[in-house]
């Protein structure tokens, strides 16, 4: 009886050093080297936006596909079809009335935004830190990682608060702006791309 007792009191010790190991050796650097490995991935996406002036919040769901090289593509399927390419180039929106182009050079934040959507996909920690200040806890099981824009980022006039949560991808990332209205974002049925899909406008 009492063999089984410390057996199991070892075990259970055994198992709590190992986690300690494991969340000391979990750092922005870690996760950014286990986002950035999958370069061409796809996933369903729900979005639901808290507006001022709305009781109830904006859902819309879809497909997205992201390239961390290029930039990323939202394909709403509800609760109507519409296309959003975002890439260094500018922003492309293709639905049943046709195609727009929004160009970088008319837009120049549009450049920071794709950036800002990459790095949040990836935790890419050099991009990130030049506006964030960054806070991450959990390990690689699950982890939650927030973002306060730097007073000397011309995001402090547009974002509060940033907090993705996830595992071996991001799950959730959840955007608070000014006027405390948020943006939640749930991401599942994530896999690796071998390539891009012919349907869709090169990046």
């Amino acid at each position: 009886m009492i063999k089984s007792i410390l057996k199991g009191s070892l075990v259970a010790a055994l198992g709590t050093v190992i986690f300690s190991a494991e969340a000391l050796a979990f750092d922005l650097q870690t996760l950014s080297k286990s986002l950035g490995s999958a370069q061409l991935t796809t996933g369903h996406f729900v979005q639901e936006r808290e507006l001022t002036g709305f009781p109830k919040p904006m859902r819309t769901e879809g497909v997205y596909f992201l390239d961390l090289k290029k930039g990323i593509v939202w394909e709403t399927l509800k609760p109507f079809a519409n296309t959003m390419i975002f890439s260094e180039k500018g922003i492309k929106s293709v639905n049943k009335h046709g195609a727009q182009v929004i160009s970088a050079q008319d837009i120049p934040y549009l450049k920071t935004v794709n950036a800002l959507m990459l790095s949040l996909f990836s935790a890419q920690t050099e991009r990130l830190d030049k506006d964030f200040d960054i806070h991450l806890k959990g390990s690689s099981v699950h982890w939650t990682m927030t973002l306060v824009p730097k007073k000397t980022s011309a995001l402090a006039t547009v974002f509060k608060t940033m907090e993705i949560t996830g595992a071996a991808s991001p799950e959730s990332i959840k955007m608070v702006n000014q006027q405390n209205e948020t943006t939640r974002l749930q991401l599942s049925k994530q896999e690796k791309l071998n390539q891009w899909p012919d349907r869709l406008e090169p990046l």
